[in-house]
Formats: C-alpha cells, sequence, structure tokens
C-alpha cells in the first residue's frame, strides 16, 4: 500500500476562492464530504465496500470530525484530517493503483484540486493546486452565456430577432 502524502501544497491552506464571478455563475458552488462519509457509512454496508471494518471506523472517524461533513472553505480542515480523508479517497483512488494513474478530485465548478494522486500532481497541477492548461469551458464567453451574465452584459440581455 502506497503511503499517504500531503496531497496540496503549503500555499493550498488559504481559504478557497473561485476564479469565476460567483455572481455571474448560476449555482452555489460548496465543498462538502458528507456524500462520500454517506457512502462509507450507509451505501457500502450493501455493497461489496460494505464488507471489513472500513465503513465501521469510517463511521467512528466521522462522528470526532463533523466538519468534514458540512461546508469547507478552508483546506486546513482537510489537512487536519487528512488520514481520515485518504481512507475515504480510497474508494476513488485505489492505492493499488496510486503511483500510475492520473486522478484528482476538484472544487466544484473550479479548475483547483483538492485531492489528487501524484502523477496527476506532477503534470498537470500548478503549485497552488489549479489545473495547468486552458479549459474551453471557462473561457470569458462560457461564463457570459449564463442567464444572470447576459443581463448584466453591456447593453443587457440579447435581443430577439423579430420576423419570425
Amino acid at each position: 500500500m502506497a503511503t499517504a502524502v500531503s496531497l496540496t501544497s503549503a500555499s493550498a491552506t488559504a481559504p478557497v476562492t473561485t476564479a469565476v464571478d460567483p455572481a455571474a455563475f448560476p449555482f452555489r458552488c460548496e465543498l462538502r464530504l458528507a456524500p462520500l462519509i454517506t457512502f462509507w457509512t450507509q451505501t457500502s454496508a450493501y455493497h461489496e465496500f460494505g464488507r471489513g471494518p472500513i465503513p465501521g471506523i469510517v463511521r467512528e472517524k466521522a462522528r470526532a470530525a463533523p466538519e468534514l461533513a458540512g461546508l469547507i472553505d478552508d483546506l486546513s480542515v482537510i489537512e487536519k484530517h487528512r488520514a481520515f480523508v485518504d481512507l475515504m479517497m480510497t474508494a476513488m483512488f485505489p492505492p493499488a493503483f496510486w503511483e500510475q494513474e492520473y486522478g484528482a478530485a476538484l472544487f466544484p465548478f473550479q479548475m483547483q484540486a483538492f485531492y489528487a494522486t501524484p502523477p496527476f500532481r506532477r503534470a498537470l497541477m500548478n503549485a497552488d493546486g489549479s489545473l495547468q492548461g486552458r479549459a474551453s469551458f471557462l473561457q470569458a464567453h462560457s461564463v457570459a452565456q449564463t442567464p444572470a451574465a447576459r443581463s448584466k452584459a453591456p447593453g443587457g440581455p440579447p435581443r430577439r430577432r423579430s420576423g419570425r
């Protein structure tokens, strides 16, 4: 089994910020690990993951770390419970493939990882956790396509063509 190491740089322990203006984005963006905790404590009890000691360990550790189920707006919460987060993340990132596979967990609707395998970190992440490269769906014209952004754009929302 691979040893767990800190998956974020020291500079990534600052409060989470969004690269896109939150007012222009039509959905609330939050990071919570509650669905992952639920997977291990409830859902996995009825599947092959439910066998063995892990669901019980997760249940016990989740009671001791309730802040992981709530809104996480500071990466220090994840760092504080790194060993527990590593354990829960084995559902998505099997330790047997830790050094070979590219994988990451990103903040919702952002191009910043809060958890990543070593190959992903080396090849695809900047030191602050942001992803290297560009994504066409994050370009300025993409955000401007949301109804909220169109109504705030200079000249107001686009006008409909007449004569239909």
